[in-house]
């Protein structure tokens, strides 16, 4: 699957840690809980941290599905075939991952996102 940078590199990190880790599902994420380590994390919890990170960004109001419309884009920018990205992302229909596209150009997203990882990697 094409990732952008840092992800590639943060998932990378979390496949390595996840092997030292009780995960009898092989889930790249699991529950840190001491009760339920190793097991998939909750749903509602999920959630509750999503929106303290967001808000902790600056994000108020990005939903944890947002992230999905986002994804889809990051598929189109890396050229990824319109089949894969619909199965990556889990659809049935190729229509529907068309629908969850911003409508902003492929060029303008490109250039949206690799001027927002300069920004990132520049020294402060």
């Amino acid at each position: 699957m094409p990732l952008v940078e840092p992800l590639r590199s943060l998932i990378l990190e979390r496949v390595e840690a996840a092997s030292a880790e009780p995960n009898p599902y092989g889930l790249l994420r699991t529950s840190g809980s001491p009760r339920s380590l190793g097991q998939p994390i909750d749903a509602s919890a999920d959630s509750k941290a999503w929106h303290a990170l967001a808000t902790r960004a600056g994000l108020n109001g990005v939903r944890l599905h947002d992230a999905r419309h986002f994804t889809v884009d990051l598929l189109y920018v890396a050229g990824v075939p319109e089949v894969l990205a619909m199965k990556l992302i889990g659809h049935s229909l190729v229509a529907m991952t068309r629908h969850y596209r911003s409508g902003a150009s492929p060029e303008a997203l490109r250039c949206t996102i690799l001027r927002s990882s300069a920004q990132v990697e520049a020294p402060s």
